[in-house]
């Protein structure tokens, strides 16, 4: 496929549906990543964390790793399935917790901690999916 061919493929329009699907994925799944987190931390690895240290930031660590793990698999799923957009589906993915956040944070420093936390991810992973998915399209 040539270069204007796929450069056609890339502006093709999005239906805006999909913009508020990513809105409402992004909104509702905050409670479901944030149960998962909680989950894996107070149960799964429950011994593990147990075994550490006091003062020891392991179960943060490992419920941020949670949590950028799912907004990772999202945007990477938006950007496989619409290339079109590229990283920005990362942005419409965690526009709403992000606003959310600004409410509920209780300084700079926390806030952007979750904001990297979800938004890096998000964009990271959709614009890699999409990247994939367009070098698919060109070869074949």
């Amino acid at each position: 496929m040539t270069a204007a061919a796929l450069m056609g493929a890339r502006t093709t329009p999005v239906p805006r549906v999909f913009y508020a699907l990513a809105l409402g994925v992004g909104l509702f799944g905050l409670p479901f990543v944030l149960a998962l987190a909680s989950h894996v931390v107070t149960y799964a690895l429950a011994d593990y964390l147990r075994g550490l240290p006091p003062g020891s930031y392991d179960g943060e660590i490992i419920a941020g790793a949670v949590i950028a793990a799912f907004h990772a698999l999202l945007g990477g799923a938006f950007g496989a399935v619409w290339p079109e957009v590229g990283w920005r589906w990362g942005v419409w993915l965690t526009a709403l917790p992000i606003c959310l956040a600004s409410f509920v944070a209780p300084d700079a420093a926390t806030f952007l901690a979750w904001a990297a936390l979800t938004l890096l991810p998000a964009c990271g992973a959709a614009q890699a999916a999409a990247r994939l998915h367009l070098s698919y399209v060109e070869a074949g």
